[in-house]
Protein backbone atom coordinates (compact mmCIF):
# COMPACT_ATOMS: atom_id res chain seq x y z
CA UNK A 1 0.00 0.00 0.00
CA UNK A 2 1.08 3.29 -0.73
CA UNK A 3 2.50 5.49 1.89
CA UNK A 4 -0.08 8.17 3.11
CA UNK A 5 0.52 11.17 5.95
CA UNK A 6 -2.17 12.42 7.97
CA UNK A 7 -1.38 15.70 9.12
CA UNK A 8 -3.57 17.61 11.86
CA UNK A 9 -3.10 20.79 12.02
CA UNK A 10 -2.84 22.44 15.45
CA UNK A 11 -5.79 23.18 17.20
CA UNK A 12 -5.99 26.20 19.75
CA UNK A 13 -7.29 26.10 22.73
CA UNK A 14 -9.74 28.37 22.09
CA UNK A 15 -11.69 25.20 19.80
CA UNK A 16 -11.04 22.90 22.95
CA UNK A 17 -13.90 22.29 25.24
CA UNK A 18 -14.12 23.18 28.69
CA UNK A 19 -14.34 19.40 29.39
CA UNK A 20 -11.15 18.40 27.30
CA UNK A 21 -9.29 21.56 28.38
CA UNK A 22 -7.11 19.37 30.73
CA UNK A 23 -6.59 16.98 27.85
CA UNK A 24 -4.04 17.22 25.42
CA UNK A 25 -3.43 21.11 25.96
CA UNK A 26 -2.96 21.46 22.22
CA UNK A 27 -2.93 18.54 19.84
CA UNK A 28 0.02 19.61 17.28
CA UNK A 29 1.32 18.43 14.51
CA UNK A 30 0.33 14.54 14.38
CA UNK A 31 1.54 12.28 11.80
CA UNK A 32 0.34 9.19 10.63
CA UNK A 33 2.58 6.43 8.63
CA UNK A 34 0.72 3.62 6.60
CA UNK A 35 1.35 0.63 9.40
CA UNK A 36 2.70 -1.48 5.77
CA UNK A 37 5.85 1.11 5.59
CA UNK A 38 6.89 0.21 9.50
CA UNK A 39 9.88 -1.76 7.97
CA UNK A 40 11.03 1.30 5.76
CA UNK A 41 14.51 2.75 6.80
CA UNK A 42 13.89 5.99 5.38
CA UNK A 43 11.13 7.54 7.73
CA UNK A 44 10.11 7.94 11.13
CA UNK A 45 7.19 4.98 11.06
CA UNK A 46 8.59 3.20 14.83
CA UNK A 47 7.45 7.06 15.84
CA UNK A 48 4.08 8.13 14.33
CA UNK A 49 2.91 10.33 16.85
CA UNK A 50 4.40 13.69 17.42
CA UNK A 51 2.12 15.24 19.73
CA UNK A 52 1.24 15.84 23.79
CA UNK A 53 0.21 12.16 24.44
CA UNK A 54 3.41 11.47 23.04
CA UNK A 55 4.77 12.85 26.29
CA UNK A 56 2.67 11.40 28.68
CA UNK A 57 4.75 8.62 30.93
CA UNK A 58 3.32 4.84 29.89
CA UNK A 59 3.43 1.70 31.05
CA UNK A 60 2.29 -1.31 29.89
CA UNK A 61 1.74 -4.81 31.30
CA UNK A 62 0.30 -7.73 29.18
CA UNK A 63 1.52 -10.72 27.08
CA UNK A 64 4.33 -11.83 24.81
CA UNK A 65 2.02 -9.98 22.24
CA UNK A 66 3.35 -6.51 24.18
CA UNK A 67 6.10 -7.76 25.14
CA UNK A 68 6.82 -8.28 21.23
CA UNK A 69 7.23 -11.91 20.05
CA UNK A 70 6.68 -10.99 16.43
CA UNK A 71 8.73 -7.80 15.86
CA UNK A 72 12.36 -7.39 14.95
CA UNK A 73 13.17 -5.01 17.73
CA UNK A 74 10.99 -4.99 21.00
CA UNK A 75 12.43 -1.77 22.33
CA UNK A 76 11.29 0.54 19.11
CA UNK A 77 8.63 -1.51 17.01
CA UNK A 78 5.93 -2.21 20.06
CA UNK A 79 2.84 -0.40 20.65
CA UNK A 80 4.41 1.12 23.94
CA UNK A 81 7.37 2.41 22.34
CA UNK A 82 5.11 4.25 19.15
CA UNK A 83 2.96 5.47 21.39
CA UNK A 84 5.74 7.70 23.43
CA UNK A 85 8.89 8.17 21.12
CA UNK A 86 10.70 4.85 22.57
CA UNK A 87 10.12 6.76 26.49
CA UNK A 88 7.49 3.55 27.77
CA UNK A 89 7.98 1.34 30.00
CA UNK A 90 7.20 -1.86 28.61
CA UNK A 91 6.43 -4.76 31.80
CA UNK A 92 4.83 -7.38 29.43
CA UNK A 93 6.41 -11.07 30.64
CA UNK A 94 6.44 -13.95 27.82
CA UNK A 95 4.74 -17.08 29.28
CA UNK A 96 3.21 -15.15 32.18
CA UNK A 97 -0.61 -13.84 32.95
CA UNK A 98 -1.51 -11.45 34.93
CA UNK A 99 -0.71 -12.87 38.38
CA UNK A 100 2.75 -11.78 38.09
CA UNK A 101 2.27 -8.36 38.74
CA UNK A 102 -0.40 -8.65 40.55
CA UNK A 103 2.13 -10.33 43.24
CA UNK A 104 4.99 -8.44 42.30
CA UNK A 105 4.32 -4.76 41.27
CA UNK A 106 5.73 -2.83 43.70
CA UNK A 107 8.81 -5.09 42.41
CA UNK A 108 8.47 -4.30 39.20
CA UNK A 109 7.85 -0.61 39.09
CA UNK A 110 9.12 0.73 42.36
CA UNK A 111 8.77 4.58 42.79
CA UNK A 112 8.14 5.24 39.27
CA UNK A 113 5.37 7.33 37.91
CA UNK A 114 3.09 6.89 35.13
CA UNK A 115 0.19 8.92 33.23
CA UNK A 116 -1.24 6.15 31.22
CA UNK A 117 -1.44 2.61 32.26
CA UNK A 118 -2.04 -0.55 29.36
CA UNK A 119 -3.39 -3.72 30.20
CA UNK A 120 -3.30 -6.68 27.48
CA UNK A 121 -4.61 -9.63 28.94
CA UNK A 122 -7.67 -10.38 27.10
CA UNK A 123 -6.51 -13.98 26.08
CA UNK A 124 -6.10 -14.54 29.34
CA UNK A 125 -8.72 -13.29 31.12
CA UNK A 126 -10.93 -15.07 29.47
CA UNK A 127 -9.49 -18.33 31.17
CA UNK A 128 -9.10 -17.16 34.56
CA UNK A 129 -11.02 -18.84 37.24
CA UNK A 130 -11.62 -17.67 40.79
CA UNK A 131 -13.20 -14.66 39.39
CA UNK A 132 -10.75 -12.76 38.08
CA UNK A 133 -8.69 -12.45 41.00
CA UNK A 134 -5.24 -11.33 39.73
CA UNK A 135 -6.39 -9.15 37.48
CA UNK A 136 -8.37 -7.74 39.81
CA UNK A 137 -5.98 -7.69 42.48
CA UNK A 138 -3.57 -5.74 39.89
CA UNK A 139 -6.17 -2.94 38.74
CA UNK A 140 -6.81 -1.99 42.65
CA UNK A 141 -2.72 -2.27 43.04
CA UNK A 142 -2.96 0.09 40.03
CA UNK A 143 -5.48 2.58 41.02
CA UNK A 144 -4.45 3.15 44.63
CA UNK A 145 -0.57 3.66 43.76
CA UNK A 146 -1.88 6.02 41.01
CA UNK A 147 -5.29 7.68 41.66
CA UNK A 148 -5.29 10.29 38.51
CA UNK A 149 -3.80 7.97 35.88
CA UNK A 150 -5.43 6.58 32.97
CA UNK A 151 -5.52 3.45 33.47
CA UNK A 152 -7.09 1.34 29.71
CA UNK A 153 -7.65 -2.04 29.05
CA UNK A 154 -6.58 -2.92 25.61
CA UNK A 155 -9.36 -5.65 24.31
CA UNK A 156 -8.12 -7.03 20.96
CA UNK A 157 -9.37 -10.18 19.15
CA UNK A 158 -7.54 -13.25 18.24
CA UNK A 159 -8.11 -14.42 14.67
CA UNK A 160 -8.01 -17.75 14.95
CA UNK A 161 -10.71 -18.00 17.36
CA UNK A 162 -13.18 -19.90 14.80
CA UNK A 163 -15.08 -23.12 15.26
CA UNK A 164 -16.38 -25.45 12.31
CA UNK A 165 -20.60 -25.26 12.52
CA UNK A 166 -20.88 -29.23 11.83
CA UNK A 167 -18.66 -30.40 13.95
CA UNK A 168 -17.03 -27.70 16.50
CA UNK A 169 -13.46 -28.25 14.72
CA UNK A 170 -11.56 -25.79 16.16
CA UNK A 171 -9.70 -23.71 13.16
CA UNK A 172 -6.26 -24.24 14.57
CA UNK A 173 -7.22 -28.19 13.43
CA UNK A 174 -7.88 -26.89 9.83
CA UNK A 175 -6.53 -28.49 7.27
CA UNK A 176 -5.50 -27.90 3.71
CA UNK A 177 -6.49 -30.02 0.53
CA UNK A 178 -3.47 -31.91 0.89
CA UNK A 179 -3.90 -32.44 4.58
CA UNK A 180 -0.84 -30.47 5.88
CA UNK A 181 -1.78 -28.03 8.48
CA UNK A 182 -3.20 -24.78 7.78
CA UNK A 183 -2.94 -22.94 10.95
CA UNK A 184 0.17 -20.97 9.78
CA UNK A 185 -0.36 -20.54 6.52
CA UNK A 186 -3.70 -18.37 6.82
CA UNK A 187 -1.63 -14.91 6.17
CA UNK A 188 -1.77 -16.26 2.28
CA UNK A 189 -4.74 -14.87 0.19
CA UNK A 190 -5.12 -18.20 -1.80
CA UNK A 191 -5.61 -20.33 1.29
CA UNK A 192 -7.95 -18.00 3.17
CA UNK A 193 -10.03 -18.39 0.04
CA UNK A 194 -10.83 -22.15 1.03
CA UNK A 195 -12.08 -20.90 4.04
CA UNK A 196 -16.33 -20.47 3.93
CA UNK A 197 -17.99 -17.58 5.54
CA UNK A 198 -20.83 -19.63 6.33
CA UNK A 199 -19.27 -22.61 7.61
CA UNK A 200 -17.73 -20.86 10.45
CA UNK A 201 -18.45 -19.21 13.75
CA UNK A 202 -16.60 -17.13 16.41
CA UNK A 203 -16.12 -19.41 19.55
CA UNK A 204 -17.92 -17.71 22.48
CA UNK A 205 -15.98 -18.02 25.24
CA UNK A 206 -17.68 -18.74 29.08
CA UNK A 207 -16.75 -17.28 32.22
CA UNK A 208 -15.07 -14.49 30.64
CA UNK A 209 -13.84 -12.12 33.51
CA UNK A 210 -16.45 -9.13 33.77
CA UNK A 211 -13.99 -6.57 32.40
CA UNK A 212 -16.41 -3.72 32.33
CA UNK A 213 -17.56 -4.35 36.00
CA UNK A 214 -13.74 -3.98 36.64
CA UNK A 215 -13.81 -0.88 34.62
CA UNK A 216 -16.36 1.00 36.45
CA UNK A 217 -15.48 0.10 39.57
CA UNK A 218 -11.71 1.40 39.50
CA UNK A 219 -12.28 4.37 36.62
CA UNK A 220 -10.96 2.06 33.80
CA UNK A 221 -11.08 2.64 30.19
CA UNK A 222 -12.02 -0.16 27.69
CA UNK A 223 -10.47 0.19 24.26
CA UNK A 224 -12.21 -2.52 21.81
CA UNK A 225 -11.01 -3.83 18.99
CA UNK A 226 -14.17 -5.16 16.62
CA UNK A 227 -14.03 -8.39 15.03
CA UNK A 228 -14.47 -7.97 10.68
CA UNK A 229 -18.20 -10.02 9.87
CA UNK A 230 -17.16 -13.08 8.62
CA UNK A 231 -13.77 -15.33 8.78
CA UNK A 232 -12.59 -14.32 5.44
CA UNK A 233 -12.70 -10.68 6.11
CA UNK A 234 -11.03 -11.29 9.17
CA UNK A 235 -8.09 -12.99 7.94
CA UNK A 236 -7.99 -10.40 5.08
CA UNK A 237 -8.39 -7.50 7.26
CA UNK A 238 -5.42 -8.63 9.79
CA UNK A 239 -3.09 -10.75 8.40
CA UNK A 240 -0.53 -7.90 7.94
CA UNK A 241 -0.86 -7.49 11.45
CA UNK A 242 0.06 -10.79 12.51
CA UNK A 243 2.85 -13.61 12.38
CA UNK A 244 2.45 -16.55 10.75
CA UNK A 245 0.67 -17.75 13.92
CA UNK A 246 -2.18 -15.18 14.13
CA UNK A 247 -1.25 -14.56 17.56
CA UNK A 248 1.64 -12.38 18.19
CA UNK A 249 1.81 -8.94 16.65
CA UNK A 250 4.10 -7.75 13.36
CA UNK A 251 5.77 -4.51 13.56
CA UNK A 252 2.42 -3.17 11.01
CA UNK A 253 0.06 -4.71 14.07
CA UNK A 254 2.17 -2.56 16.47
CA UNK A 255 1.39 0.35 14.46
CA UNK A 256 -1.68 -0.51 14.47
CA UNK A 257 -2.62 -1.31 18.07
CA UNK A 258 -0.84 2.16 18.92
CA UNK A 259 -3.13 3.62 16.37
CA UNK A 260 -6.83 2.22 18.10
CA UNK A 261 -5.15 3.58 21.57
CA UNK A 262 -4.20 6.93 20.39
CA UNK A 263 -7.77 7.57 19.18
CA UNK A 264 -8.89 6.08 22.42
CA UNK A 265 -7.02 9.01 24.42
CA UNK A 266 -7.86 11.57 22.02
CA UNK A 267 -11.55 10.27 23.33
CA UNK A 268 -11.46 10.81 26.86
CA UNK A 269 -13.39 13.79 27.93
CA UNK A 270 -11.35 15.01 31.08
CA UNK A 271 -7.78 14.40 31.56
CA UNK A 272 -5.17 16.06 33.87
CA UNK A 273 -1.51 15.22 33.45
CA UNK A 274 -1.29 14.84 37.02
CA UNK A 275 2.07 13.30 38.93
CA UNK A 276 0.06 12.03 41.75
CA UNK A 277 0.60 8.96 43.73
CA UNK A 278 -0.21 7.32 46.68
CA UNK A 279 2.07 5.76 49.31
CA UNK A 280 2.24 1.62 48.71
CA UNK A 281 0.24 0.08 51.22
CA UNK A 282 2.15 -3.16 50.49
CA UNK A 283 5.80 -3.62 49.35
CA UNK A 284 6.32 -7.20 47.52
CA UNK A 285 9.87 -8.56 47.01
CA UNK A 286 10.09 -10.95 44.08
CA UNK A 287 13.14 -12.47 42.16
CA UNK A 288 12.68 -13.05 38.89
CA UNK A 289 15.32 -14.50 36.81
CA UNK A 290 13.65 -15.80 33.69
CA UNK A 291 14.54 -13.02 31.59
CA UNK A 292 17.84 -11.96 32.97
CA UNK A 293 19.38 -14.97 34.05
CA UNK A 294 20.16 -13.49 37.03
CA UNK A 295 19.15 -13.42 40.87
CA UNK A 296 20.38 -12.60 44.37
CA UNK A 297 18.75 -16.34 45.93
CA UNK A 298 21.65 -19.04 45.64
CA UNK A 299 21.18 -22.32 44.85
CA UNK A 300 22.53 -25.58 44.65
CA UNK A 301 21.72 -25.61 41.16
CA UNK A 302 22.87 -24.16 38.18
CA UNK A 303 21.14 -21.19 36.15
CA UNK A 304 20.76 -22.50 33.08
CA UNK A 305 19.17 -21.46 29.82
CA UNK A 306 16.44 -22.66 28.11
CA UNK A 307 14.98 -21.02 24.72
CA UNK A 308 15.96 -17.59 23.47
CA UNK A 309 16.55 -15.75 26.69
CA UNK A 310 14.81 -17.80 29.15
CA UNK A 311 16.91 -19.16 32.54
CA UNK A 312 15.45 -21.18 35.19
CA UNK A 313 17.01 -22.97 38.35
CA UNK A 314 16.91 -26.94 36.99
CA UNK A 315 16.46 -29.81 39.45
CA UNK A 316 16.53 -32.79 38.14
CA UNK A 317 17.45 -34.29 41.58
CA UNK A 318 16.84 -32.76 45.53
CA UNK A 319 18.03 -29.51 46.01
CA UNK A 320 17.17 -26.05 47.17
CA UNK A 321 17.13 -22.18 46.62
CA UNK A 322 18.33 -20.27 49.49
CA UNK A 323 16.32 -16.69 50.38
CA UNK A 324 16.74 -13.91 51.86
CA UNK A 325 13.81 -12.39 53.89
CA UNK A 326 13.89 -8.86 53.04
CA UNK A 327 10.74 -7.75 53.84
CA UNK A 328 11.55 -7.34 57.19
CA UNK A 329 8.77 -9.14 58.61
CA UNK A 330 7.26 -12.87 57.93
CA UNK A 331 6.43 -13.10 54.46
CA UNK A 332 4.59 -15.70 52.40
CA UNK A 333 6.46 -17.84 49.87
CA UNK A 334 5.01 -18.48 46.06
CA UNK A 335 7.15 -20.14 43.36
CA UNK A 336 6.84 -19.30 39.27
CA UNK A 337 7.95 -22.25 37.44
CA UNK A 338 7.25 -23.92 34.09
CA UNK A 339 4.86 -26.19 32.98
CA UNK A 340 3.63 -27.80 29.18
CA UNK A 341 -0.14 -28.64 28.06
CA UNK A 342 -1.38 -31.01 27.65
CA UNK A 343 1.43 -33.49 27.54
CA UNK A 344 3.86 -33.72 30.28
CA UNK A 345 7.24 -32.68 29.24
CA UNK A 346 8.55 -31.95 33.06
CA UNK A 347 9.20 -33.61 36.12
CA UNK A 348 6.69 -33.21 38.82
CA UNK A 349 7.79 -32.05 41.95
CA UNK A 350 7.69 -31.71 45.91
CA UNK A 351 8.47 -28.51 47.25
CA UNK A 352 8.91 -27.14 50.99
CA UNK A 353 10.37 -24.18 53.21
CA UNK A 354 13.20 -25.41 55.96
CA UNK A 355 14.78 -24.03 58.36
CA UNK A 356 18.25 -26.11 57.03
CA UNK A 357 19.02 -28.04 54.19
CA UNK A 358 19.37 -31.08 56.17
CA UNK A 359 15.62 -31.30 58.43
CA UNK A 360 12.56 -32.16 56.34
CA UNK A 361 9.80 -29.67 56.85
CA UNK A 362 6.77 -30.88 58.05
CA UNK A 363 4.89 -30.19 54.97
CA UNK A 364 5.07 -30.53 51.63
CA UNK A 365 2.88 -28.80 48.33
CA UNK A 366 2.94 -30.87 45.52
CA UNK A 367 3.54 -29.09 41.87
CA UNK A 368 1.91 -30.41 39.31
CA UNK A 369 3.68 -29.41 35.53
CA UNK A 370 0.99 -30.61 33.65
CA UNK A 371 -2.67 -30.44 32.62
CA UNK A 372 -5.19 -32.74 31.66
CA UNK A 373 -7.14 -32.43 28.79
CA UNK A 374 -6.39 -31.64 25.00
CA UNK A 375 -5.42 -29.13 22.16
CA UNK A 376 -2.24 -27.25 20.84
CA UNK A 377 1.44 -27.76 22.69
CA UNK A 378 1.80 -24.87 25.34
CA UNK A 379 4.62 -24.07 26.70
CA UNK A 380 4.19 -21.52 29.64
CA UNK A 381 4.59 -20.50 33.25
CA UNK A 382 2.88 -21.09 36.18
CA UNK A 383 2.17 -19.61 39.62
CA UNK A 384 1.97 -21.97 43.29
CA UNK A 385 -0.09 -21.95 45.77
CA UNK A 386 1.47 -21.05 49.23
CA UNK A 387 4.50 -22.77 49.90
CA UNK A 388 5.13 -21.37 53.47
CA UNK A 389 6.08 -18.75 55.55
CA UNK A 390 9.31 -17.26 56.26
CA UNK A 391 9.35 -16.38 59.77
CA UNK A 392 12.87 -14.58 60.09
CA UNK A 393 15.54 -13.73 58.01
CA UNK A 394 16.16 -16.83 55.37
CA UNK A 395 14.78 -20.39 54.44
CA UNK A 396 15.48 -22.61 51.90
CA UNK A 397 13.15 -23.77 49.50
CA UNK A 398 13.81 -27.33 49.33
CA UNK A 399 12.97 -29.19 45.89
CA UNK A 400 12.40 -33.13 45.66
CA UNK A 401 12.13 -33.78 41.72
CA UNK A 402 9.83 -37.01 40.92
CA UNK A 403 10.38 -38.57 37.09
CA UNK A 404 7.19 -40.14 37.63
CA UNK A 405 6.13 -40.07 33.79
CA UNK A 406 5.53 -43.97 32.52
CA UNK A 407 8.40 -43.11 29.81
CA UNK A 408 10.70 -41.39 32.02
CA UNK A 409 11.76 -39.36 29.78
CA UNK A 410 11.09 -35.61 31.12
CA UNK A 411 12.97 -32.19 31.58
CA UNK A 412 14.20 -31.30 34.54
CA UNK A 413 11.98 -29.46 36.75
CA UNK A 414 12.21 -25.52 36.25
CA UNK A 415 11.73 -22.39 38.75
CA UNK A 416 11.80 -19.02 37.34
CA UNK A 417 10.65 -16.90 40.42
CA UNK A 418 10.39 -16.97 43.71
CA UNK A 419 7.48 -14.81 45.40
CA UNK A 420 7.48 -12.74 48.52
CA UNK A 421 4.85 -10.92 49.77
CA UNK A 422 3.73 -9.92 53.49
CA UNK A 423 1.53 -12.14 55.40
CA UNK A 424 -1.98 -11.56 54.70
CA UNK A 425 -1.48 -10.05 51.11
CA UNK A 426 -1.05 -13.28 49.24
CA UNK A 427 -4.34 -14.33 50.81
CA UNK A 428 -6.46 -11.73 49.37
CA UNK A 429 -5.08 -12.88 45.41
CA UNK A 430 -6.54 -16.25 46.67
CA UNK A 431 -3.53 -17.71 45.03
CA UNK A 432 -4.20 -16.20 41.99
CA UNK A 433 -3.83 -19.81 39.72
CA UNK A 434 -4.63 -19.08 36.22
CA UNK A 435 -7.30 -22.00 34.97
CA UNK A 436 -5.41 -23.28 31.77
CA UNK A 437 -8.26 -24.39 29.55
CA UNK A 438 -8.98 -24.69 25.81
CA UNK A 439 -9.10 -21.49 25.22
CA UNK A 440 -5.20 -21.59 25.29
CA UNK A 441 -4.82 -24.51 23.56
CA UNK A 442 -7.17 -23.13 20.98
CA UNK A 443 -5.41 -20.31 20.52
CA UNK A 444 -1.71 -20.23 21.27
CA UNK A 445 0.38 -22.69 19.70
CA UNK A 446 3.40 -21.83 20.83
CA UNK A 447 1.53 -20.61 24.54
CA UNK A 448 2.56 -16.78 24.24
CA UNK A 449 5.99 -17.40 25.03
Amino acid sequence: MTLFIMINQLISHQVLSETKKNASKSLRRRLFLDPKTVESKDNEANFPYVDDFANLRYAAFGTSRTFGVGTNDRISETYPSLLSMGKADNYAIRATGPEYPAFCLYSMIGDNHYDVIILEYESYVQSVSQKCVDIRMLVQRLRNRFPAAIILFLQDFLPMNYKHKSNSLPLRDWKLPDGTPGRYKLRDPSNIALLKDDEWEVVENEGICDVEDLAREFNATLMTIDRPSTIRETFHAMRHYYIDDMTHWTPQGHMYIAEHIHKKLLEIPSYENNSQVKPWPEKDRCEWWFESGKTQFESSSQMKPFGVNKFAYEFSEDGYVKIVNSIGSPAQIFVQYMITYPEQKYFNATVSLRNSVEVPAENEVKLWTSLSGAGAMIHISKLSEQIGIIEGNESFLYIRPQNDHPDGNLWPFRIIGILMVPVGFGDKIAKAQIKLGSYLAENSGDGFM
